[in-house]
């Protein structure tokens, strides 16, 4: 467990186990949990075990987890977090790119999550590796700028004509660009660094790949 939580990025010593540790409410039947961000002194989400809760109520016998979060404390906690978005988006140019962008997720992934078995240290270099592509690419794009993410990756039917390349358009973002040795996009570079892509990939270029399996 400590193993996939450091891979998430948690920090394992923050965490804490008490037996002696309940939740003033009666319809919990096991493990239950609390989530206290530094510097507060009332937890921001807080859950358990409750498997009796829905035939009590007269549903059907039903094994159960769940939680509930505290609006306001998540926004303090947001609003004093010095970790500034730093995902990775993907969006597929039309939906005949979708399959190569979800490949390209996938490739990136694979690839963060077998270094991250190496540097568990580091998880914090990158927040999310997102798909995205239920609407048309510019407003995908226009929605992953206004979010903060930190490097978007659109994947486009190559200019070439060959089916047998995409091109990709790789856009950095100016607070990641000063990041500098920390950033995001050092990240997705070295994670599509088997890729071959010609010319090599670049903040704010285009290149050219051969198509993903």
């Amino acid at each position: 467990m400590s193993t996939k939580l450091k891979l998430m990025g948690v920090d394992v010593a923050s965490i804490g186990f008490s037996a002696a540790f309940a939740r003033n409410l009666d319809y919990y039947t096991g493990f239950v949990f609390e989530f206290i961000g530094a510097g507060q002194d009332r937890p921001a989400i807080a859950g358990g075990r409750y498997d009796g809760l829905i035939e009590n109520i007269g549903g059907p016998a039903t094994p159960a987890v769940g939680w509930a979060a505290g609006i306001e404390r998540l926004a303090m906690l947001i609003g004093d977090s010095d970790n500034k978005n730093r995902s990775i988006v993907v969006i597929a140019d039309g939906q005949e790119m979708a399959a190569q962008a979800q490949a390209l997720v996938c490739h990136i992934r694979k690839r963060w999550s077998a270094f991250l078995k190496d540097n568990p240290d580091r998880a914090s270099r990158v927040s999310e590796i997102e798909l995205v592509f239920k609407t048309n690419q510019r407003k995908q794009f226009e929605k992953a700028q206004n979010s903060g993410a930190s490097v978007i990756l659109t994947v486009r039917p190559s200019e070439s004509g060959s089916d047998e390349f995409i091109d990709i358009d790789f856009y950095v973002s100016g607070e990641d660009i000063i990041r500098e040795a920390h950033s995001v996009g050092g990240v997705a570079t070295a994670m599509l660094g088997d890729l071959e892509a010609e010319p090599p990939l670049r903040a704010r270029g285009r290149s050219t790949v051969r198509k993903l399996k």
